[in-house]
């Protein structure tokens, strides 16, 4: 399995994840409907410490299953 990436790691990879879905942060909080101070806590950390319901709404949102959105932000 491949190494799990840092938390600044997975920020940028949030970030990244984001602009090529043509979203900014907030937009996709909305999207989810979650706070947006709460999508800005999770991208500073490892997503799996993201709790499950706020990363199954942001996958959602985002248009993707929880496993591959876990697996973008963490691995890829």
């Amino acid at each position: 399995m491949d190494e799990i990436r840092n938390d600044s790691q997975q920020k940028k990879a949030w970030q990244i994840l984001l602009t090529e879905k043509g979203l900014t942060a907030y937009r996709a909080a909305k999207l989810a409907d979650v706070p947006y101070t709460t999508l800005l806590n999770g991208m500073k950390r490892d997503i799996g410490r993201m709790e499950i319901a706020t990363a199954l709404a942001l996958s959602q949102a985002l248009g993707m299953t929880i496993d591959e959105l876990v697996h973008v932000i963490r691995y890829k």
